[in-house]
């Protein structure tokens, strides 16, 4: 799953679904 985030709001909403996805 390539993730290119170009903004930072994206980049830490990317993060936050990684971490629920990985809970």
């Amino acid at each position: 799953m390539p993730h290119t985030p170009a903004s930072p709001t994206r980049r830490r909403a990317f993060t936050l679904i990684e971490l629920l996805v990985v809970i």
